[in-house]
């Protein structure tokens, strides 16, 4: 059976969603079409590997306008009154807090802001080690009849505040404010980093290639908002959790390592990764380790047992054996494929 319900759309740009929680597509034409929503059984293959919903097609007047780097010292505190952009925000190295619309939100590696349109923020890093962050300004919807311009209103005052070519995408992750953790070998994270690094090259500036990479960073942004690995509201537990895996992965983990560090049972270790993750901790250290292992091997000349003994397995047997349950090909096989040199 078929279902249609149509709504009026007020956005100026095509785009087709695929959701698997609701198991329909939505299609949104532009002013003088209307909104459809069509009910239809999931087809597997439609997605990506981990059933997430995701982009099918860009928002096409998106637009980078802004990507830097902001180093903070100790006691210094920054306040922007209305940015007017949805802005990606994440930490680099250090601590501190960031207030977004009268918000307190603690702020260290791994965190990842999506911020939405006018915003307010301040930022205090912490005095003894303040943090090191980096950012990128989305300009949603940016008319490709007028020229870029690669500045972002930080308050009511600027030249382009509330100009008429630059406007947001409210069906863009509403909701106010998002914050994922994300590790520094996510899609998202990478993405990002060569973003910010291909701005800072400095002008001339290619506009096309910055709308291209607007385009590129929402679907991410989309994806790792489906993701339960990205929850914002996993505890500060978990964040801990994944901050203790990442700085001991070249070690042996075991779930009482886990709940010994986080002075938890290995039940309550086990339940947090169930809900927060949708996976065992063995799992996920695995797949972890795994990603470590994939790096080494396509960018060092390391044996394999090498490799496996630096992220903690010491038997290259049962390493190549998880290696190629998990990547799907032996250790070797997938050097011989992505080796740079």
């Amino acid at each position: 059976m078929i279902r249609i319900n149509k709504t009026p759309c007020r956005q100026s740009i095509k785009r087709i969603y695929l959701y698997k929680t609701t198991k329909n597509i939505a299609i949104y034409g532009n002013n003088m079409y209307k909104t459809t929503r069509i009910r239809l059984n999931y087809r597997k293959g439609w997605d990506n590997a981990d059933g997430w919903r995701r982009v099918v097609d860009d928002f096409y007047g998106a637009f980078i306008c802004l990507a830097n780097y902001a180093r903070f010292t100790g006691g210094q505190r920054q306040v922007m009154s209305c940015v007017q952009s949805r802005m990606c925000l994440w930490c680099k190295d250090g601590f501190g807090k960031v207030i977004i619309n009268r918000k307190s939100y603690s702020c260290e590696p791994g965190n990842y802001f999506f911020l939405p349109w006018n915003h307010r923020i301040e930022y205090i890093p912490d005095k003894s080690h303040p943090f090191y962050l980096a950012g990128i300004h989305i300009v949603p919807d940016h008319r490709f009849d007028h020229a870029a311009e690669y500045e972002v209103p930080h308050n009511m005052s600027h030249r382009l505040y509330g100009c008429s070519w630059r406007r947001d995408v409210r069906s863009l992750l509403p909701g106010g404010v998002k914050v994922y953790h994300v590790s520094r070998d996510s899609h998202l994270y990478m993405l990002s980093e060569s973003i910010v690094r291909l701005f800072r090259m400095g002008p001339p500036r290619d506009e096309n290639q910055f709308r291209a990479l607007g385009r590129a960073l929402i679907p991410a942004l989309i994806n790792t908002s489906a993701s339960k690995s990205a929850d914002p509201f996993i505890p500060p537990v978990m964040r801990g959790i994944f901050s203790y895996i990442e700085n001991n992965i070249t070690n042996p983990i075991s779930v009482t390592d886990i709940a010994r560090e986080m002075k938890r049972s290995k039940s309550s270790v086990t339940w947090l990764f169930k809900t927060y993750c949708d996976t065992s901790p063995i799992q996920w250290i695995n797949r972890k380790k795994i990603s470590r292992a994939c790096d080494l091997l396509s960018t060092t000349n390391m044996p394999v047992g090498t490799i496996g003994a630096s992220v903690g397995i010491d038997d290259q047997f049962y390493f190549s054996k998880l290696f190629k349950k998990i990547a799907g090909r032996s250790p070797l096989a997938y050097r011989r494929k992505n080796q740079y040199f």
